[in-house]
């Protein structure tokens, strides 16, 4: 009985397998998060915050071990310490003094030359996540940055009329459908940081294609040209 038992089920494989498709080999590409992984905590990089000054980065904690972006094709791939999605094996990783859940990443194409990534604790603290959470009173200090390759410092306003004035005329800009100009390349850009006192600020960019000034904050809103005299 079990040798019975034994040739139908190979006579079932054999059959199965001659009305089978051959498999075929397949190219998966992954779109990762932009993350790393260390000591149990995954962070994830920030595109709304900036380290305002390199002396707020404070020791290791640890560094990248694995690139998954270049070895896993795996969509099951289970994330492990050290890991990173775009980081090069070997990229050191350090803390942000006195912000817990905050990690940097030297990168001299990011401003103050760091790039920030969150995670953890990060989600406790009550971080500005767009333009409308900041007032006016509480920034201390807007910096204007041209990015073309390295980020360059333009302009700088720390009195508080200036502030204020540059922030009333970003809040009057007018939301609507626009399609950017890009008959003569890519827009111009321009990185607002809004230092409120904190090792951390809020940043955001604003674009120019020669004809319009314009951002993305939640949604395309058009700026009043006035804005060019802050930035140049």
């Amino acid at each position: 009985m079990r040798l019975w038992v034994l040739m139908f089920a190979a006579l079932a494989f054999i059959t199965a397998g001659c009305d089978a498709q051959q498999p075929t080999e397949e190219h998966v590409i992954i779109d990762w998060v932009d993350f790393v992984k260390l000591n149990d905590v995954q962070y994830e990089a920030s595109h709304t915050s900036v380290i305002t000054d390199p002396s707020f980065v404070g020791e290791k904690i640890g560094d990248v071990t694995f690139n998954v972006d270049d070895n896993i094709s795996n969509t099951r791939y289970t994330i492990k310490n050290g890991d990173a999605a775009y980081l090069e094996k070997g990229t050191l990783v350090y803390q942000v003094n006195d912000m817990p859940g905050y990690a940097a990443v030297p990168d001299e194409y990011e401003i103050s030359g760091y790039r920030l990534y969150s995670g953890g604790e990060a989600g406790e603290n009550d971080m500005p996540q767009h333009f409308s959470d900041l007032t006016a009173e509480s920034v201390k200090k807007i910096e204007v940055y041209m990015i073309e390759g390295k980020p360059k410092l333009v302009n700088t306003l720390s009195e508080e009329a200036g502030v204020s004035k540059f922030m009333s005329l970003l809040d009057s800009g007018e939301s609507g459908s626009y399609t950017p100009d890009t008959s003569s390349g890519d827009p111009d850009r321009f990185a607002l940081v809004f230092d409120y006192g904190e090792p951390i600020a809020y940043t955001s960019t604003i674009f120019y294609d020669g004809v319009k000034w314009y951002w993305h904050e939640q949604e395309m809103t058009l700026l009043p040209n006035d804005v060019k005299q802050y930035v140049q």
